[in-house]
């Protein structure tokens, strides 16, 4: 071997996984598609929220340090504007100001997750604490009855 001669690694590839293994795979083409849904909602969460839609871009523009105007809100959901949809990252800050959580439901719709406010999470919480009670409640008398009590 001379100086001049390097030994090279074999190049390493990317397999493709099949993609009958993808958990999407059966899923019908388009059905997460969600375009629509949320702009409705943003149509519906605006018309009526209590706050004019200046009042709701310039909370938002607060909240998310970045300038939203009135024209960003109806460019969101104007049929005509294909390329406007409100960025993902001002969902919190839109519920925030508006109480609805519409827009962020109509977005995860059909995808099994869901979206709960701080006071339906509490009832979740509390329905979860219930179902534990009552299945250490039937294990105590499972033992019990073992242990002849």
């Amino acid at each position: 071997m001379t100086k001049n001669q390097h030994l090279t690694a074999p190049v390493a590839r990317q397999l493709n996984l099949p993609l009958t293994n993808l958990r999407s795979f059966d899923e019908p083409a388009g059905k997460y598609r969600r375009k629509e849904a949320v702009q409705e909602a943003l149509k519906r969460t605006l018309r009526s929220a209590q706050l004019s839609r200046e009042e709701i871009a310039d909370e938002m523009s607060r909240l998310v340090s970045e300038k939203i105007t009135v024209t960003h809100s109806a460019n969101w959901t104007a049929e005509s504007k294909n390329g406007w949809r409100m960025p993902l990252e001002y969902a919190a800050a839109f519920y925030v100001v508006t109480g609805d959580p519409g827009v962020v439901k109509a977005a995860l719709a059909g995808s099994g997750i869901g979206v709960l406010d701080d006071k339906d999470y509490a009832l979740y919480e509390l329905g979860k604490i219930v179902a534990d009670e009552r299945q250490r409640s039937k294990r105590k008398r499972q033992v019990m009855e073992t242990l002849g009590i």
